[in-house]
């Protein structure tokens, strides 16, 4: 199963697989029209004039089209991994970075694992001990009725911020 999101403005489409992960559905990105207006980099990426910018501007600027829209929604096994650290916290699943493809920059995807809490917010753990740590705590704003059936298709907005951590010396 594929979901179609489509800007008019910008002009982009973007083309998610829905996938089957843990008994819950999550989207995949697997191609976007513009890499320009993507959160994400996937590959392979080809030149293409903007046909939105030749039509209404008679101008021919190259964009950047990536992944395969043609290709089948992958279906692969799963596991979820949960961890509780405190009391505090609760319990938190792993989320696959996988899913998070055009939904959070890529660069903060390289940098940081990302965990489930039990109200739907994000923590995102640095992967390295590189440079001052910090974490990155990710907010869901949800702008309407919630989605019942366990699709994950609620409206929503996200609010990240990154966050110093304090490390005991020795």
């Amino acid at each position: 199963m594929k979901e179609l999101v489509v800007y008019q403005t910008p002009p982009v489409i973007h083309i998610y697989d829905v996938v089957e992960y843990g008994r819950r559905f999550y989207l995949q990105l697997a191609f976007t029209s513009d890499v320009g207006w993507c959160l994400h980099d996937p590959q392979p990426a080809v030149m293409t004039p903007n046909p939105y910018l030749l039509h209404h501007h008679r101008v021919s600027v190259q964009g950047l089209l990536a992944g395969d829209a043609e290709r089948p929604t992958p279906s692969t096994g799963s596991i979820l991994l949960r961890r509780i650290l405190s009391d505090q916290l609760g319990v938190q699943t792993l989320i696959p970075v996988r899913f998070l493809w055009g939904l959070l920059p890529s660069a903060l995807l390289r940098q940081y694992e990302f965990w489930q809490n039990p109200d739907e917010s994000l923590m995102g753990c640095p992967r390295g001990a590189d440079g001052r740590p910090t974490l990155l705590r990710v907010a869901l704003v949800k702008e309407g009725p919630p989605d019942k059936s366990g699709h994950g298709c609620a409206p929503a907005s996200a609010v990240v911020r990154r966050v110093g951590l304090r490390l005991a010396h020795k």
